[in-house]
């Protein structure tokens, strides 16, 4: 995948909510729901309560894009970090652990990245997703040992 992490991160284009295109997915909509457990079931639950107008913006939209605009500021990506708090041991933040990711945003990555390609009838790949977050983790960590050695 591109430089997704960085996207992710740095991209400082207008966040989808402020665009309009989540500014139906209301949280007060979704008080009586479970907290998904799993990546997969995390997706489900955003296919069924996104509006069919976001949906198909998301649709339409870069993948890229996408995931780094919800992330940013305060759009989708805060919202899934903060109401499914990503930060404490839930479920689907352990299994995120289990394999090697402990970033809520990285979390939020993978989950908006899937949601994107599910809605796009493509493969999730999430494993293969994960993957790539380590190996750019690992990159850098072999980058910043090869700056300290003399």
């Amino acid at each position: 995948m591109k430089t997704f992490f960085l996207a992710a991160c740095f991209l400082t284009l207008p966040a989808i909510t402020q665009s309009g295109a989540l500014s139906a997915f209301n949280p007060a909509d979704t008080t009586d729901y479970e907290v998904p457990q799993t990546v997969h079931q995390a997706v489900f639950f955003l296919a069924e309560f996104l509006g069919e107008n976001e949906i198909e913006l998301i649709r339409e939209s870069d993948e890229v894009e996408f995931v780094g605009n919800a992330i940013s500021g305060r759009g989708l990506g805060s919202w899934l970090i903060n109401e499914w708090d990503l930060w404490s041991p839930t479920p689907l933040n352990v299994f995120f652990n289990r394999n090697g990711i402990s970033n809520p945003p990285e979390m939020a990555e993978v989950i908006l990245t899937s949601l994107h390609r599910y809605l796009n009838n493509r493969p999730m790949h999430i494993n293969d997703q994960i993957r790539e977050i380590r190996a750019f983790w690992e990159e850098q960590e072999q980058q910043l040992e090869q700056r300290r050695e003399p």
